[in-house]
C-alpha cells in the first residue's frame, strides 16, 4: 500500500512539474510573439504589407525573387 502511495505521489509530482514547464514555455512563446510583432511594426508600419516590403528592396531583387511576390521573378 505504501509503495502504491509513493508511486502515485511521484506521478502527481511529475505531472505537476510537466504542466508548470509547459505553462512557462507558453508564456515565453507569447512574450516572444509580442516582441517580434513590435519589431515588425517598427520596421513595417501598419497599412503596409509584405508586398510593399518587397518593392522597397531593389525593386523585386530581394524577397520577391525568393517568395515570388505577385508573380515577379
Amino acid at each position: 500500500m505504501k509503495d502504491e502511495t509513493k508511486e502515485v505521489k511521484s506521478q502527481v509530482a511529475g505531472t505537476i512539474s510537466t504542466l508548470m514547464t509547459v505553462a512557462f514555455g507558453l508564456i515565453a512563446a507569447l512574450a516572444l510573439n509580442n516582441a517580434i510583432q513590435a519589431i515588425i511594426l517598427t520596421v513595417l508600419p501598419k497599412g503596409n504589407g509584405f508586398i510593399n516590403l518587397c518593392y522597397s528592396y531593389n525593386h523585386h531583387s530581394c524577397c520577391c525573387n525568393h517568395f515570388n511576390c505577385m508573380g515577379a521573378r
